[in-house]
């Protein structure tokens, strides 16, 4: 079995072991805990679909994609929040009033990590401060009594909230093309939210025991079902029930579930035992999906998912192409790290064997030689992105540190672009490898000493302009320059390659632009030098659901 295997059933095995502990928990309810009332009958059953909804998104995260576990563990601490706050007496009290602070937290910080994609935003340093901090005085007031406790809860949630909206004021660009490229899930998640909610409030309104916690339905499954909605709004049936199709799944569970309530009904069971065997069927239907798992035919299911790629439009296979590309390059980079790399500082180490000291002198350089190739073709093959910087902050120390890889040239780099410019993956890999590419150009062979990096985003059209004041583009020969109507004037758009390495090197770049629906134009500046101009459209439509399934 492989790796990757392994982290998958061991998921399953921990939220089997949950499940396992929730249906303790009514089991204790049933025989001589607190007794539920038909009032908690909407804290326990949203609490029971927000355990399914993490049982289905751990099933679906075959990739072990770590966005999708963190959003899976999440729900579960939500669902034990909603079932403590059911009970509301003795240790659960006292859970609960430990749990409020840390979900809270937890939303927010995963709700961020979500809109901007797990990357650097601007504040993002200081909202983790004072999040943090926040988290840390509510916990720790516990011991000053509840009036504390409750009063630092409230303070919580208030700045927390005020940070939030600030947040996406700021990022307003960023949430309005996510509430554009994603309205349909939004739309159809929230507008569900809000009929159960309207409804619930509607029949049981009049008894404020019905209410009690009801708020945070508005606080917590609005936000965190829209995300889902927007993460699996293009998936199927989960593993388990792969053989009933994606309709039938649905009927099959609402039976389930309909079923033993009717069946609780009718043999006069109570509250807990009658959420407590629907949760032992859960769990039976989680073990089955972990039992079918272990002995699935692997081939089936690469077919199936071969299939499914081959009914996708031009633009999904594009995205998913390139990020195939982008796993091959981190998977070498991985194993030069791993294996070469390794090797190497292991020969470097018995160097102290050898007797002659200028053999030694000669392996030293040379391994010292081959260690800086490796690690400079692994920053070629999968740049590293660092998440706690900005795009902006990322490709500044870029640039730095191709101006010092040329220290006998002094060179003039003049980077603009705006600190809260998003791209969305896998268009923030992209650009970067532009401008990479472009500048490495610029400084091997343009001869200037000049170098201008604009990056500009006007809603969804992204525009990217390299410019240096080199000696510019050569073309083939003077009757190709003038059928093209190459002829030195400033802002002429230069069509033609040659086979140099710089002109190689824009062709690849056209290639990759061109499978993004962009545009690649190169032009003469005056007196002298070469601009590169590099536009596209970034499309959302399936951005957030490739980020948080990568």
């Amino acid at each position: 079995m492989q790796k990757i295997e392994r982290v998958y059933l061991g998921y399953q095995l921990i939220l089997l072991f949950n499940q396992l502990l929730i249906i303790a928990y009514f089991g204790y309810e049933s025989v001589g805990g607190h007794a539920l009332q038909a009032s908690d009958l909407f804290l326990l059953g949203f609490s029971t679909l927000i355990v399914m909804d993490a049982i289905y998104i751990g099933a679906m995260n075959l990739k072990n994609s770590r966005m999708l576990a963190r959003f899976s563990g999440l729900l579960l601490l939500v669902a034990w929040f909603f079932l403590w706050s059911a009970d509301g007496q003795g240790m659960a009290q006292t859970l609960l009033s430990f749990a409020g602070p840390v979900v809270f937290y937890s939303t927010v910080r995963f709700g961020l990590a979500f809109l901007f994609q797990d990357s650097a935003y601007k504040l993002q340093r200081q909202t983790d401060a004072i999040l943090k901090i926040s988290l840390a005085l509510a916990l720790l007031v516990r011991g000053f009594g509840e009036s504390w406790s409750a009063l630092m809860y409230l303070a919580q949630l208030l700045l927390g909230t005020v940070i939030c909206l600030y947040l996406l004021w700021m990022h307003r660009s960023r949430v309005l093309f996510v509430l554009k490229n994603e309205r349909k899930p939004l739309v159809a998640s929230v507008s569900l939210g809000v009929v159960l909610f309207t409804g619930y409030v509607l029949q049981f309104g009049h008894d404020s025991a019905y209410l009690s916690n009801s708020g945070a339905f508005l606080l917590l499954f609005l936000p965190l079902f829209s995300i889902h909605g927007i993460a699996f709004r293009s998936r199927k049936e989960m593993p388990a029930l792969h053989l009933l199709g994606s309709a039938a799944s649905g009927i099959f569970l609402a039976a389930l579930v309909a079923m033993l309530s009717a069946a609780g009904w009718a043999l006069r069971w109570n509250i807990a035992e009658v959420f407590l065997v629907i949760h032992c069927a859960l769990a039976l239907l989680l073990l089955y999906g972990i039992l079918r798992f272990a002995g699935v035919n692997r081939r089936g299911a690469m077919n199936a998912e071969a299939a499914t790629l081959a009914a996708e439009g031009f633009y999904v296979r594009s995205l998913r192409q390139l990020k195939r590309e982008e796993q091959l390059r981190r998977d070498f980079a991985n194993y030069l790290h791993d294996e070469v790399l390794q090797d190497l500082l292991a020969v470097k180490n018995l160097l102290h064997k050898s007797d002659n000291p200028e053999v030694r002198r000669i392996i030293a350089e040379t391994l010292d030689d081959l260690n800086i190739s490796i690690r400079h073709r692994m920053q070629e093959y999968h740049p590293p992105l660092l998440g706690r910087l900005t795009l902006r902050e990322n490709v500044q120390k870029m640039l730095d540190r191709i101006r010092q890889t040329h220290p006998m040239k002094a060179w003039t780099i003049e980077f603009d672009c705006d600190d809260k410019l998003f791209l969305v993956e896998p268009y923030n890999l992209i650009v970067y490898r532009f401008i990479k590419e472009l500048a490495t150009n610029a400084f091997k062979h343009s001869q200037g000493s000049r170098l201008k990096v604009a990056l500009t985003q006007e809603r969804e059209d992204v525009k990217l302009i390299v410019e240096d004041d080199g000696i510019g583009l050569l073309l083939p020969a003077p009757e190709h320059v003038e059928k093209k109507g190459g002829q030195g004037r400033d802002g002429e758009d230069l069509t033609p390659f040659s086979g140099d390495g710089r002109h190689k090197g824009l062709a690849s770049i056209r290639e990759q632009a061109a499978l993004i629906g962009g545009t690649l134009k190169l032009e003469r500046t005056l007196p002298s030098g070469l601009r590169v101009t590099i536009g596209f459209a970034m499309k959302g439509e399936d951005s957030y659901a490739h980020f948080i399934d990568r």
